[in-house]
C-alpha cells in the first residue's frame, strides 16, 4: 500500500507553508485547549440536559474539537519524528496514528474511491 511506507509524512502533516513549526504546533494546541474547555463548560452550563445531542451545531463543535487534538497530536508526533534521525526505527513506530483512525483514514479513502456515499 502506498500509505503504509510513506518516510515524508512529518512533513506533510507537521510544516505549514505560513508558520514555523513551533509556530504551528502553538497555534493548533491553543485551538485544541480552547475548544476543548469551550466544550467542557457549555455541556455543564446548558440547560437542554438529555437534549445536549439533538442540535447538528454541537455534533460539528464535537468533530471540530476532536479534529484540533488529533491535529496537535500529529504535529507533535511530527516534530518529535523530524528530530530523530531516519535510522531509528523506534520514531516510526512512535509515530504511528492509533489503529482507530488509522481504519478511518482507510475507510474513508476506500468510500471515496467508489463514490458509494457521494463525497
Amino acid at each position: 500500500h502506498g500509505c503504509a511506507g510513506n518516510a515524508q509524512w512529518p512533513e506533510i502533516f507537521g510544516q505549514s507553508w505560513l508558520l514555523p513549526d513551533w509556530a504551528l504546533l502553538f497555534m493548533r494546541s491553543c485551538a485544541a485547549t480552547f475548544f476543548c474547555i469551550t466544550l467542557v463548560l457549555d455541556g455543564l452550563t446548558t440547560k437542554d440536559g438529555p437534549r445536549y445531542f439533538i442540535y447538528l451545531t454541537r455534533w460539528s463543535f464535537i468533530l471540530e474539537t476532536l479534529y484540533f487534538c488529533i491535529a496537535t497530536w500529529v504535529t507533535f508526533q511530527a516534530r518529535r519524528t523530524s528530530k530523530r534521525s531516519s535510522s531509528d526505527r523506534q520514531a516510526t513506530q512512535d509515530s504511528r496514528l492509533p489503529r482507530s483512525v488509522a481504519w478511518l483514514c482507510l475507510i474513508a479513502s476506500k468510500c471515496k474511491r467508489c463514490h458509494c456515499c457521494g463525497l
